[in-house]
């Protein structure tokens, strides 16, 4: 039994509807506490009216956007040359040579061994298909 088995929400729906949840729950608990924190100690303190939940939301969105659309417009936009070369940098040392038989297991050279010239090039084909291998 691998850690996939054990992990509870297997499908995309369910981690997709998971994480809506606990994003909205973490929205709705942060509103509750810039309302209160609001309501009880800076309103009160100038005597200005309440504010509702809704309005605490929505300053919190108004907020988020504006700190998110601050940092996105001070970034530097990237070379999409030098961004090639970093990544073919980074991931060539990890890269490995599959077609290497020191990779290979003893049992899965018998299991090539054993298969036909059409078992092979369908083998090849599906390789091909999937990982890029040639």
């Amino acid at each position: 039994m691998n850690l996939y088995d054990k992990f509870i929400f297997k499908s995309r729906m369910a981690r997709t509807i998971f994480f809506v949840i606990f994003v909205g729950g973490l929205f709705m608990f942060t509103s509750v506490i810039f309302k209160s924190l609001c309501n009880e100690i800076i309103f009160d303190y100038f005597q200005f009216p309440c504010i509702s939940y809704l309005e605490s939301a929505g300053i919190l969105s108004f907020g988020y956007i504006l700190a998110f659309g601050i940092k996105f417009g001070l970034l530097k936009p990237s070379e999409p040359a030098v961004q090639k070369e970093n990544i073919k940098y980074m991931t060539e040392g990890h890269k490995t040579n599959c077609q290497d038989n020191d990779n290979m297991s003893e049992e899965c050279k018998k299991n090539i061994d054993m298969m036909t010239a059409e078992e092979k090039t369908r083998l090849k084909v599906e390789l091909e298909k999937r990982c890029g291998i040639k």
